[in-house]
């Protein structure tokens, strides 16, 4: 009967019956009424099947573990045999211990940068000393091989080795959004140039301290910096670029080193306060608008050697009263000494062969002027305005007067132009309200409109 009470069960159980409710079913229906020993035995067999079922997942469990342990089973017996299974079954654990030696790599990395970081704090902590960092960064024209530091003192500093950056007025030096801030720039020993608009509308920058290795300072590197007084150019410093030191009005003095062979133009524009400066001589040329509107400057030598005076060159340089021009010089260009007011002579070089237009422009002090032999051409107004012009040998050698040439000249009295004129041209002598005589050549074809009038 137990057979086939559970060979019944089993047989219900593949259709979806448990076997525990199977025994109960075959207990109601087949055998409640067999006695009480059948019921025993019924009760015995359900309680195995119940314990079957329960102990059943334990076992299932048990055989993952089984089988997740059975590697570790096949090492044990195939060490018995042979000890070369054992070396190879050794091989994973070894492979195991790769990971954790790679993932040591990245920690050592990780210990470089934290000691790269702490470089860089003690560096700048260096420069902390006088106040706290307000910004700091690099700048130099190989990106890290300068760096800048700005603390709340106002001391701009800059150290490292090599040149700077070159920056622009739209592509400005990474302090510009502190420029207000900065009151003093210290550039360290090591830097070898002061970068193009390096210290651009710096407004509030008083003071520079530049090292003798610099080479040169270039483009507009101070321009507008309204508040600097001072500046020492140190010996080694070849060139100036242009408006290094335009716009800077409170400038009153300057050192030019003899290393300096060049000065570009507009470097000294708008520097109103600049009372004197001794131009190197090493240098050639002077640019166009070097000293334009430097309404301070009172004197001015230019050394031997310059061969040209850029036009605008002193233009409005209206306190300026006597200048040297030396026989080097060959060429003077427009507008060279227009506005200088309180000039009241000038010697032309025996090299230059022409006076262009408005060099001499409103030179209203001017009350003499030696025009060498050798000039061949006077520009239009290149003497207009000269309201003290007494007189004026014009020498034989030249062969065209512009128009306006002489116009304002109210205080010339005579006037002898030379043989080798052929024309007068337009206002040449208009306003010259003092003429009382001049002398016209027999070569002269033409005179143009309102060349005496007034």
């Amino acid at each position: 009967l137990a057979i086939c009470a559970v060979q019944w069960c089993a047989d219900s159980s593949i259709v979806g019956l448990s076997t525990a409710a199977c025994f109960g079913t075959l207990y109601r229906l087949k055998i409640k009424e067999e006695g009480c020993i059948m019921k025993k035995l019924l009760a015995l067999l359900m309680a195995v099947a119940v314990t079957f079922q329960l102990v059943t997942p334990v076992f299932a469990d048990t055989e993952g573990t089984e089988e997740a342990t059975a590697p570790t089973e096949a090492v044990v017996e195939t060490k018995a045999p042979t000890e070369a299974p054992a070396e190879e079954t050794t091989a994973p654990t070894e492979e195991t211990t790769a990971p954790t030696e790679e993932t040591s790599a990245p920690t050592e990395a990780t210990e470089e940068t934290e000691e790269a970081t702490e470089e860089t704090v003690e560096d700048i902590a260096l420069f902390a000393d006088d106040g706290d960092v307000i910004a700091s960064g690099e700048c130099g024209k190989n990106g890290d091989n300068l760096t800048w530091v700005l603390t709340e003192d106002g001391t701009l500093t800059i150290s490292g080795s090599g040149e700077m950056e070159n920056y622009t007025d739209s592509s400005v030096a990474p302090w510009y959004s502190n420029r207000t801030k900065i009151l003093s720039a210290v550039v360290e020993p090591g830097v070898e140039s002061v970068g193009n608009y390096a210290f651009y509308s710096c407004l509030k920058l008083a003071s520079v301290s530049l090292p003798g290795g610099v080479k040169s300072i270039d483009e507009s590197a101070f321009q507008d910096c309204a508040k600097l007084t001072a500046v020492e150019i140190p010996e080694g410093v070849t060139s100036i670029g242009s408006s290094a030191f335009d716009g800077c009005s409170s400038l009153t003095s300057v050192t030019i080193p003899n290393s300096v062979t060049s000065i570009d133009g507009y470097t000294f524009y708008g520097c109103s306060s600049l009372a004197s400066v001794t131009i190197p001589n090493g240098v050639t040329s002077i640019g166009g608008h070097t000293f334009y509107g430097c309404s301070s400057l009172t004197s001015v030598m230019i050394p031997e050697g310059v061969t040209s005076i850029g036009s605008d060159a002193f233009h409005e340089c209206s306190s300026l009263i006597s200048v040297t021009i030396p026989d080097s010089v060959t060429s003077i260009g427009s507008f060279a000494f227009s506005g200088c007011s309180s000039l009241t002579s000038v010697t032309i070089p025996e090299g230059v062969t022409s006076i262009d237009g408005n060099t001499f422009y409103k030179c209203s002090s001017l009350t003499s002027v030696t025009i060498p032999n050798g000039v061949t051409s006077i520009g239009s107004s290149a003497f207009d305005g000269c309201s003290s012009l007494a007189s004026v040998t014009i020498p034989e050698s030249v062969t065209s007067i512009g128009s306006s040439a002489f116009s304002g000249c109210s205080s010339l009295t005579s006037m002898t132009i030379p043989e080798s004129v052929t024309s007068i041209k337009w206002d040449t002598f208009y306003g010259c309200s003092g003429l009382t005589s001049v002398t016209i050549p027999e070569g002269v074809t033409s005179i143009d409109g309102n060349a005496f009038w007034g």
